[in-house]
């Protein structure tokens, strides 16, 4: 029991500043742009806190293909992955957390 509210209240610390981020700067665009990518990478290195592992092989592909976006100045794109980015941060945290004492069943 104390388990399952353990998780269910990161959950809610995970999802709430991301609502309040939503609400307060509404569409991603060129101006909010760096703030989301900036969230989307607090939220990769909050996973990486608790050793959750699976998306780092595969983090810097979307992160370039962001910037270059970004550079190429299709920040809707652009924030499409950012916030994918964001998204897989956040799960990886979860799926850490939650999969913390599993190993081996032999």
């Amino acid at each position: 029991m104390k388990r399952i509210l353990l998780v269910s209240g990161l959950c809610g610390l995970l999802v709430a500043p991301g609502a309040l981020m939503a609400a307060e700067f509404g569409k991603c665009d060129q101006d909010t742009y760096p703030l989301h990518k900036a969230v989307a990478v607090a939220a990769h290195e909050a996973a990486d806190t608790v050793d959750g592992q699976w998306w780092k092989a595969s983090m810097p592909k979307p992160l370039d293909e962001a910037a270059k976006a970004e550079k190429a100045g299709d920040f809707e794109r652009a924030c499409e992955i950012i916030m994918q980015v964001e998204h897989e941060g956040r799960a990886g945290y979860v799926q850490a957390i939650n999969q913390r004492g599993a190993g081996p069943r032999f």
